[in-house]
């Protein structure tokens, strides 16, 4: 079998207004709110879903596609905003810091502050919690934390991915692993992996778990096979003129997005991180869409 290969994509060269926050779907495109000069306003594919003052919404700074193909919205106090052409309405999951949605579930994290500060009949005190996609409580994943024997001190989930299953993957600030939780089985297993604090991002699909990770000279595309746990380590061309650790640097932080690919965006434009198992390794480089990588 063919080894997967990566390159950059541009999939937003002129966004309507400063970009705030994007998001990328492969069914349902590419979404993104953009800070204009009286408004915000919320873009998909091109076409303006909704608008507001600051006043309305100052502190939405992330979105969400939903698998109904709506947009999650936050920071918002209680919970999150859903959001369609026609309507919203509010989701009460309590204060999260990221939001990542399966076909059936939510899994919303929490800051190391809040979950440590909040009351204990507050949804703010677990570290992750699963609810449907209504906004009813499922499972903690503090409980499912204690039934499980693991290294480290588990502090706070740092990035997120969702399967297509109802399965999410996710990483830990002070574990060695790659997390898997399987919602409809209520089951939670670490999956050892070396230096993952290295790494940027997260995103899966079908077959296998992809982690993005910084280098000095390069960018790493890590990949384990979920049925055998095989390792495989793909280096991502930075180009002379597209340097990814600039980005990185100078952009929004990069998301991790379903089917395998990492999405990252600056003031006006948003590229996309996608395999491509179709060429061979030596083909792949990082497309120069910018001569400098900055805006």
């Amino acid at each position: 079998m063919e080894a997967p290969t990566f390159e950059w994509i541009s999939i937003l060269s002129n966004s309507e207004g400063e970009l705030v926050c994007c998001d990328y779907h492969p069914k349902f495109g590419l979404a993104y709110i953009a800070k204009q000069k009286t408004c915000r306003a919320l873009v998909v594919n091109g076409t303006i879903w909704r608008q507001w003052d600051d006043d309305t919404w100052p502190n939405i700074w992330n979105i969400r596609f939903s698998a109904s193909g709506c947009i999650f919205a936050w920071n918002i106090p209680g919970g999150i905003v859903a959001l369609a052409p026609r309507e919203w309405h509010f989701i009460l999951i309590g204060e999260v810091s990221n939001v990542i949605a399966s076909p059936n579930y939510l899994f919303a994290t929490y800051s190391e502050d809040s979950s440590s500060l909040a009351d204990p009949d507050q949804l703010e005190s677990n570290i992750a919690a699963v609810f449907s996609t209504s906004g009813d409580f499922v499972l903690s994943l503090n409980k499912m934390l204690d039934k499980v024997t693991y290294d480290g001190i588990f502090m706070e989930v740092s990035h997120a991915c969702a399967g297509k299953n109802d399965e999410f993957y996710f990483l830990a600030h002070g574990t060695p692993y790659i997390w898997i939780l399987d919602v409809k089985a209520a089951t939670l297993q670490p999956l050892p992996a070396d230096d993952v604090e290295n790494a940027i991002a997260i995103s899966a699909d079908q077959n296998s778990v992809y982690l993005l990770e910084r280098g000095v000279s390069s960018c790493m595309v890590r990949s384990t096979a979920l049925v055998d746990r095989s390792w495989s380590l793909l280096e991502v061309d930075r180009g002379p003129s597209a340097i990814l650790l600039d980005r990185c640097a100078a952009f929004k932080p990069v998301i991790g997005v379903l089917g395998g690919g990492f999405l990252t965006s600056g003031r006006d434009k948003a590229e996309l991180l996608k395999h491509n198992f179709s060429r061979p390794i030596s083909a792949v480089a990082i497309s120069a869409v910018g001569s400098s990588g900055s805006e």
